[in-house]
C-alpha cells in the first residue's frame, strides 16, 4: 500500500506541477485568462497536497504516520475543484498559433491530474467505507501505510460476496458461516423423558441405543479460530518502549 500510494501521489505532483507551471508561464497568451489562473491555483494546491502526503506518511521520517481520515479529507477538499477542471481546460484557447502545442500539453496534464485525483479519492473512500462493516470499524484512524494494509481486499470480498468467495480456495476460509441460534432443537437428547414435549419429536434410534450409557464428561468442542490479520509494528512503534513494573 505504501509503494502504490507513493507512486500515485508522485504522479499527482508531477502532472499538477507541470500544468500549473505551463499555465503561469503562458497565462497572458491564453483566452480567457481566468481559466489559466484556475489551472495554476488548482495545480499548485494538488501538488502541495501530494508532497505533504508523501513526506508525512511514507516513512521518510522515523516517527511519521498518516491516518486514512487525513488522506481522505485532504483529497476530498480538492475533489470539487478537480471535477470542474476538465470542463474548464477544454474551453481554453490561445491568442497565438505558435503556442498551440503548449496549450495542448497544458490541457493534457491538467485533465490527467484531475482524472487521477478523482479516481484516487473515489477508490480510497470506497475502500474505507467497505472496510468498516467487513473488518475494522476504526479504519479511519489507522495508519494508511501500515503493514498489513488497513484495507484487506480478500476479507472485504469474502464479506460482501460470500457465494463467489466460496469458489476460490484463497478466500473460502474467510467466509463467515452463520451459526444457528438453537441447533438440533428438534431432536431429543438421550436424557429426555419418553413423553418429551420440548423438542417436538421422539427420540431417535441413536438416542434409544445410548440409554443406560454414561454421558461423556470429557467431550470438548473444537475451537474456532478467528481469521484475523497480524499487524506488523511500524517504525514509530518499533522505537517506542513499553514500561512494565513487576510487583515485589
Amino acid at each position: 500500500m505504501r509503494l502504490s500510494r507513493a507512486i500515485i501521489c508522485l504522479s499527482l505532483f508531477l502532472t499538477a506541477g507541470i500544468s500549473a507551471t505551463l499555465g503561469g508561464t503562458f497565462a497572458r497568451d491564453i483566452a480567457p485568462q481566468r481559466t489559466a489562473w484556475w489551472i495554476v491555483v488548482v495545480g499548485l494546491g494538488s501538488a502541495i497536497r501530494s508532497m505533504w502526503s508523501i513526506f508525512s506518511g511514507s516513512g521518510l521520517r522515523p516517527h511519521s504516520s498518516r491516518s486514512v481520515a487525513a488522506e481522505a479529507l485532504s483529497l476530498f477538499m480538492l475533489f470539487p475543484f478537480q471535477t470542474i477542471t476538465p470542463f474548464i481546460a477544454t474551453d481554453m484557447t490561445t491568442n497565438y498559433e505558435s503556442n498551440a502545442s503548449v496549450l495542448i500539453c497544458m490541457k493534457i496534464f491538467a485533465i490527467g491530474s484531475a482524472i487521477l485525483h478523482v479516481a484516487y479519492t473515489f477508490i480510497l473512500i470506497s475502500l474505507a467505507v467497505l472496510t468498516v462493516p467487513a473488518f475494522d470499524a476504526d479504519v479511519w484512524r489507522r495508519d494508511i501505510d501500515s503493514s498489513p494494509s488497513p484495507f484487506p481486499l480478500a476479507i472485504i470480498f469474502a464479506f460482501f460476496c460470500p457465494c463467489i468467495a466460496r469458489l476460490f480456495p484463497a478466500t473460502r476460509s474467510l467466509v463467515t458461516e452463520s451459526v444457528p441460534l438453537d441447533p438440533l432443537r428438534s431432536l431429543c437428547l438421550p436424557t429426555c423423558d419418553p413423553d418429551c414435549h420440548v423438542h417436538g419429536r421422539p427420540k431417535t434410534a441413536a438416542s434409544d441405543a445410548g440409554e443406560g450409557q454414561p454421558l461423556p464428561t470429557n467431550r470438548r468442542a473444537q475451537p474456532v479460530l478467528p481469521h484475523m490479520l497480524i499487524r506488523i509494528p511500524n517504525s514509530a512503534e518499533l522505537q517506542s518502549a513499553i514500561h512494565v513494573e513487576l510487583p515485589f
